[in-house]
């Protein structure tokens, strides 16, 4: 994995999740659509996994009071499947070793 730099003045980083990829969503299409149960926190899992180490914090959902941002998903499958299980499946990243 390439090393990040180090900023003299404690730059703090920010991942931002935003859109679903097509091989993940129940449309097949990418972008603003809901995805399959459980393709979420497995995708967010493999993204902590990867910057571990490197990013300070992750935005699991961007504008989410923005219907058209998460077409087919309701209030309860954002806060279940996204950030419920997709914090908890960043947790289990950090929480290893």
């Amino acid at each position: 994995m390439p090393s990040m730099p180090v900023w003299p003045g404690g730059v703090k980083t920010e991942l931002v999740m935003w859109h679903c990829p097509g091989w993940a969503s129940e449309s097949g299409k990418a972008g603003a659509w809901k995805p399959r149960v459980g393709e979420c926190p497995a995708f967010t899992e493999r993204m902590a996994k990867y910057f571990k180490g490197r990013v300070d914090a992750y935005q699991l959902y961007h504008e989410v009071n923005l219907q058209g941002m998460m077409n087919g998903a309701d209030m309860n499958f954002i806060i279940d499947e996204i950030f419920i299980n997709g914090g908890r499946a960043i947790r289990k990243v950090y929480d290893a070793n």
